[in-house]
């Protein structure tokens, strides 16, 4: 195999050296390219997923948090807005006796009691008088008085508003204590306007950070941080993952503090993803070590390396198979091309094989029923193209007639209780039928006048002007069979812009004639307004409207286009929509069409185009 790979670049210009080189250049780019972007698509798509999934996983925390304390804000707020145990209680009052004292004491703590069997994560209530009296429930400590003292002129300066505090047990406080933290809320009791007192129910820090106190992925560190950034929650290994004091970390933390939401980013190797909780202030840190995350990830590009060696010399052997496959196809039908180059045109000793080798093998043998089955082929692919067209054109009716419609039927609806309503909205069921008529090409003009009825039953209903329609049909042409859709815009057109909204002296008038040609082969449908008529130039810009095959159409002469279109689509050059006016007197729009009474009758167009005005 050596001798043959050098033999091979020796014969530097031969196709089977150029097929070679390509095939092995070719899948070590293309390997190599999808091995990259595999990697680096994975890498990316391991740390969004990670990223959405912890940030999920750190809203859910907070939530929970929030549904934890408004509970705990709810009792407190209770009890210091009640007035028959608390208030009273705590208002200053002067020349009471011993009894009375204790009696009062007895009330407001066995209401506290009652509060404090609510929820297992209570570690006590205290409630502190004006008279620095303390009524209490559960097992407050003795530095909670210690801490009351500092907390209660912020309470109170708070006016009635929750304040939430935490204090770290371990730095002195309780060394020894289970709970590393003791968290409370505070509340001051008013009356008058005025602080009398003050409410502090101390939480259970255990019940608190159960919340934070899961992984979702492996390797993940957590950090609570209360709103002046003292640790309130902190995963064993967090701090050794993240320094907070570093200046980028604490440029994004507080402008997160300052704005709220949450942020994440990528430092060093680590995901950071910070969420700031806008009830309790606090901001929750989650630390993703990227190398844990991406372990696997390395692991499968190490097996993608030995694979991609794999494939590399299964490419040599492969891509030197191939290259003298095809180039000794490639000479035999060169053979073939000589002989009959020099005469011989029987010859056929050619490659029949299934590649790209062996179609030009058939095409050389087979030239003239090639050349046959092409123009064939060209003929079926304009009868497609003509067919799309005419869907295309068929699609380009616009639903605003609908919508107008529908506004009709709800204005009657809230403004009349009568049986007009009925009536509108049968009309345009019916007309709805006949716009779908469930894919038919052609329908008969007595189904056409029957949409033509419809929808001038629901315009009579939608304009104010008074207006009558006139019909002179050939009763021998009623069962003839027409393009769907054909009067509906010229009755339409009549209306729109030749009687509604102008004003005449002579009852607004539609007349729609349909009559035999006298080459008793087609026929005409005029449709005809009495209205003021149109000036040359608008007159012109329809005909331009009409005659323009863009799709790109003026505003005024799209309806008519339409119909114009699909009629020479259809049936051909000699047919199609011309239009007539005379200013101050009326407006024509005149349909040329074949006389067909079955789909099946043959329609031969010529190839002279119709002239419309």
């Amino acid at each position: 195999m050596v001798s043959y790979v050098l033999r091979l670049f020796a014969v530097r210009r031969s196709i089977q050296a150029k097929i070679f080189l390509s095939f092995i250049i070719l899948t070590i780019l293309t390997v190599s390219s999808v091995t990259w972007i595999w990697y680096s698509n994975t890498n990316d798509m391991l740390k969004a997923n990670a990223t959405n999934y912890v940030m999920d996983n750190i809203r859910d925390a907070n939530h929970s948090l929030d549904l934890f304390m408004s509970d705990f804000v709810s009792l407190t707020t209770l009890i210091a807005m009640n007035q028959e145990n608390i208030v009273k209680t705590t208002r200053p009052r002067f020349n009471l006796s011993p009894y009375d004292q204790l009696l009062n004491r007895q009330k407001a703590e066995s209401f506290l009691q009652s509060l404090y069997a609510f929820n297992n994560s209570i570690l006590a209530i205290d409630v502190v008088g004006s008279n620095k009296q303390v009524y209490s429930a559960g097992f407050p400590k003795l530095y909670y008085k210690e801490l009351e003292d500092i907390w209660m002129p912020e309470v109170k300066a708070a006016g009635g508003k929750m304040q939430l505090f935490s204090v770290n047990l371990w730095n002195g406080l309780e060394p020894d204590s289970e709970e590393s933290h003791l968290v409370a809320i505070g509340q001051a009791i008013m009356r008058g306007g005025y602080a009398i007192g003050g409410v502090f129910l101390y939480l259970r820090y255990s019940s608190l950070v159960s919340l934070f106190d899961s992984h979702p992925l492996l390797g993940t560190q957590v950090l609570l941080l209360d709103e002046n950034n003292n640790p309130i929650y902190q995963s064993e290994d967090a701090f050794r993952y993240l320094d907070i004091n570093q200046p980028a970390f604490t440029d994004k933390l507080t402008s997160l503090q300052e704005n709220g939401g949450e942020i994440h980013f990528q430092q060093s190797d680590q995901l950071i993803l910070i969420y700031r909780s806008a009830n309790t202030m606090w901001t929750t840190i989650a630390i993703i070590p990227t190398e844990t995350l991406l372990h696997d990830s390395k692991v499968l590009r190490g097996k993608m390396g030995w694979f991609i060696g794999i494939v590399l010399l299964a490419a040599l052997f492969i891509s030197i198979a191939v290259s003298q496959g095809t180039t000794r196809n490639i000479k035999r039908l060169n053979a073939a091309m000589k002989a009959v180059e020099y005469g011989d045109l029987k010859h056929r000793d050619v490659p029949y094989t299934k590649d790209e080798i062996g179609l030009l093998s058939v095409r050389f043998t087979k030239m003239m029923e090639t050349i046959q089955t092409l123009i064939l082929d060209i003929k079926i692919k304009e009868m497609k193209k003509r067919e799309a067209d005419l869907k295309a054109l068929q699609s380009q009716i616009h639903p605003h007639f609908l919508y107008n419609t529908l506004n009709t039927i709800r204005y009657l609806a809230k403004l009349q209780h009568v049986p007009n309503i009925d009536e509108v909205t049968d009309s345009l069921i019916k007309l709805l039928r006949s716009a779908t008529k469930g894919g038919r090409k052609l329908v008969t003009l007595e189904e056409e006048l029957a949409t033509i009825s419809s929808y001038i039953n629901i315009q009579r209903y939608r304009f104010v002007e008074d207006f009558e329609v006139k019909l002179d049909v050939d009763e021998s042409l009623i069962s003839c069979l027409a393009i769907p859709l054909l009067l509906q815009p010229l009755v339409e057109n009549a209306l729109l812009y030749g009687l509604i909204g102008h004003e005449i002296e002579r009852k607004s008038l539609i007349t729609i004639r349909i009559a035999k040609l006298p080459d008793q082969q087609s026929y005409v449908i005029q449709v005809r307004d009495n209205g003021p008529g149109m000036p040359p130039d608008k007159l012109e810009a329809i005909a331009k409207g009409i005659a323009a095959e863009s799709d790109d159409r003026q505003m005024f002469g799209i309806g008519l286009a339409n119909v114009h279109e699909r009629i020479q689509l259809f049936f051909g050059g000699p047919y199609g929509l011309r239009m007539e006016s005379r200013q101050g007197e009326y407006t024509l729009a005149e349909l040329h069409l074949p006389i067909i009474h079955s789909a099946n009758d043959s329609i031969i167009p010529d190839s002279t185009d119709v002239s419309l005005f």
